[in-house]
């Protein structure tokens, strides 16, 4: 875990984290922006996160 980072979040757009995290896979694991469950979740297809995020939210 790089410490600097860990404390930096914020919201983003869905777009962005679909769009960024392919490329932040191919980091070494100490540069990586987005926490490992993230790639996991978007390496789904996108209907399936968008229904479970829906569910999340209750929608």
């Amino acid at each position: 875990m790089n410490r600097k980072n860990a404390y930096e979040l914020r919201w983003a757009k869905f777009s962005e984290i679909l769009r960024d995290s392919q490329k932040d896979l191919r980091r070494e694991p100490i540069d990586r922006k987005y926490a490992p469950w993230v790639h996991a979740m978007f390496s789904l297809p996108i209907e399936r996160v968008e229904k479970a995020l829906l569910r999340q939210l209750g929608v």
